[in-house]
């Protein structure tokens, strides 16, 4: 079974298999901030529904956790029900992977166990906080050979999803009670299960602290900066601007 490269600055971005389920919700774990980033995003998503991955990309040799991942699903590789981001190579030799098992989806994260990285980290945290609403699910975990991975569910896109979004402040409310900041808060890390609940991923810098408000201002500040492209000598009055149009934020902050 085949999979094909795609690749950012020479570098490995995306192994797409040619099952255009699986290759379109591999693409879709990839977070394209800048505007060309979005365009390559758009014009992979369309060649992957007009089954034009193949003539499109070059076949890959598979290495390194990748490679790992596929013998120890090689049921699903050969069915070609396996697809991977490649994670920024500066991170470690880490992997996300997107599976298919009939009509249910999963991710896949996984890195080499001989160091502690962010996907270690993510792995702890969801397990200390397991139950807690906006928490993912871990549906397995292993070391095996050389690699550590956790798999929880596929959780899908939110869609039109805003800093101002009541079902944020149910998040952060429930959190607040916990004592507990996810650490790298903003809308593209949310996720929606079926029943329209959101699901916060990437939790490796989360912490069991009480300061609430950290979470909101950050989700602010990052959505400033690299949406409206606020300068950063001006990024504290638009927190205060976005805070003040909206009741539940400025009620959340001043209960701190």
């Amino acid at each position: 079974m085949n999979l094909y490269v795609f690749k950012r600055h020479g570098v490995p971005l995306l192994l797409l298999p040619t099952d255009k389920k699986v290759a379109l919700k591999t693409l879709q774990t990839y977070l394209p901030q800048t505007t060309k980033a979005k365009l390559v995003y758009h014009i992979l998503s369309i060649a992957i529904r007009l089954n034009f991955v193949k003539p499109l990309l070059k076949q890959h040799t598979l290495s390194g956790v990748a490679a790992e991942l596929c013998k120890i699903f090689n049921k699903d590789f050969q069915k070609g029900c396996l697809g991977f981001l490649v994670c920024n190579p500066d991170h470690g030799d880490r992997v996300i992977a997107v599976k298919r098992d009939g009509s249910k989806f999963s991710i896949i994260k996984a890195t080499t166990i001989d160091k502690k990285t962010s996907i270690q980290k993510e792995f702890d945290n969801i397990s200390k906080f397991n139950g807690i609403l906006g928490i993912p699910k871990v549906i397995s975990s292993a070391e095996i050979d050389k690699v550590f991975y956790f798999e929880m569910p596929y959780y899908k896109k939110a869609k039109n999803i805003s800093i101002e979004d009541k079902r944020i402040h149910e998040l952060l409310l429930e959190w607040r009670k916990h004592k507990i900041i996810h650490g790298d808060f903003a809308p593209w890390n949310l996720r929606e299960t079926d029943f329209g609940e959101l699901v916060a991923i990437d939790w490796e810098w989360a912490e069991e602290k009480d300061d609430s408000s950290y979470d909101l201002i950050y989700a602010i500040k990052r959505i400033g900066t690299l949406v409206n492209k606020i300068p950063e000598d001006r990024i504290d009055e638009f927190v205060k601007t976005t805070i003040s149009k909206c009741k539940w934020m400025q009620d959340f902050v001043s209960n701190e």
